[in-house]
């Protein structure tokens, strides 16, 4: 199920900024001076989050036509042009640096055509939404990873622990964040838990579902 758009709204150091703008103003004669001075050094955080989205923007575009696209062929894209648009709700609500780049590789990826169907473009910008970085590594390790040839058997927590470490400490939230990958049918096993034999431990275990979004995601 898709979740509602709802326009960003202004966070609470926006709001600091804000009333320090408004009381510098009140300041006697130099007030608008100081205010305006203070602007130019303070940005307020959802201003610069929107010229560095921008920014993005602007870089996917100049990389589209890069490859062949037209500024015409752009504007037409009603489907580029709504991915543009709601990516951009999007991106103001984060500051995590990895889903910044899956939005902008996913509105590049839009143009080209990687994933035609309109319906599921909603859902897998929404996922980058609503995923955690978490998510994200899960599925990639789902789909791909690094098995020595020294190991025969083993289970796939382990080859997970072995290639992230930092996630060792992190077994009830790993397993409940790979329980929900499950259960939206974007992986094929249910858990990490049990003995594989090296084929099975090597074996793609992301779903069809599960290798269109990372697709969807990935630069290209």
């Amino acid at each position: 199920m898709t979740k509602k758009l709802e326009v960003p709204k202004e966070s609470g150091k926006d709001h600091i900024h804000t009333i320090v703008k408004t009381a510098l103003g009140e300041v006697p004669l130099a007030g608008g001076a100081l205010a305006e001075l203070f602007s130019a050094i303070i940005e307020s955080p959802f201003q610069r989050r929107k010229k560095e989205w921008m920014e993005n923007v602007v870089d996917a575009i100049n990389e589209l036509k890069e490859k062949g696209f037209s500024p015409d062929n752009l504007r037409d894209n009603e489907q580029f042009i709504s991915a543009v648009f709601y990516a951009s709700h999007l991106a103001m609500k984060t500051h995590q640096q990895e889903k910044i780049d899956a939005l902008r590789n996913a509105i590049i990826n839009v143009a080209e055509g990687v994933e035609p169907d309109e319906a599921l473009q909603q859902i897998f910008l929404n996922y980058i939404d609503q995923f955690t970085l978490l998510h994200i590594k899960l599925l990639r390790f789902a789909l791909e990873r690094n098995v020595p040839d020294t190991i025969y058997m083993g289970s796939l927590k382990s080859i997970l622990s072995s290639m992230h470490p930092e996630l060792a400490t992190k077994e009830s939230l790993v397993d409940l964040v790979w329980k929900e990958l499950y259960t939206g049918g974007l992986v094929t096993h249910e858990t990490l838990i049990g003995g594989l034999s090296k084929d099975g431990l090597r074996q793609k275990l992301t779903t069809e579902m599960g290798d269109r979004f990372v697709k969807f995601i990935k630069k290209r």
